[in-house]
């Protein structure tokens, strides 16, 4: 049985596969283009997208970080990030905060923002 996220995930990966052709994912995420797989960087791995999965340097993820990546691939606007001012997003704890460009959520929704910054705090924690 799937849980809520791989729900999610692949609903977004429908919504994503259904308009693929109009959606210039190249450019959005940016993204290299494999048949109908895109590749890019996320949470600093190597991310490959395809119509039934998300992996992450080769393992498949189906719960918060695929849901990450398909929001921010379904929402994606070429728009360049706009750098200054930057934004703040308090994370939990309070002592940890994320920074976002002032149009970051021209990219994905606000409660993945949110999502973003606690999993980027988790993996620069890991790095140290």
């Amino acid at each position: 049985m799937a849980s809520n996220y791989e729900d999610l995930i692949a609903r977004n990966l429908a919504a994503i596969y259904g308009h693929s052709e109009g959606m210039d994912l190249e450019n959005r995420l940016p993204a290299t283009k494999d048949g109908p797989f895109y590749e890019f960087r996320a949470f600093g791995e190597a991310c490959r997208m395809g119509p039934e999965e998300i992996t992450l340097s080769g393992v498949r993820q189906s719960g918060p970080k695929g849901l990450i990546i398909s929001l921010y691939a379904l929402h994606a606007v070429p728009d360049p990030p706009t750098l200054a001012p930057l934004q703040s997003f308090k994370d939990i704890p309070a002592s940890v905060t994320c920074l976002f460009s002032s149009n970051a959520h021209r990219f994905i929704p606000l409660d993945g923002l949110a999502d973003v910054a606690e999993y980027t705090t988790r993996r620069i924690i890991e790095l140290l």
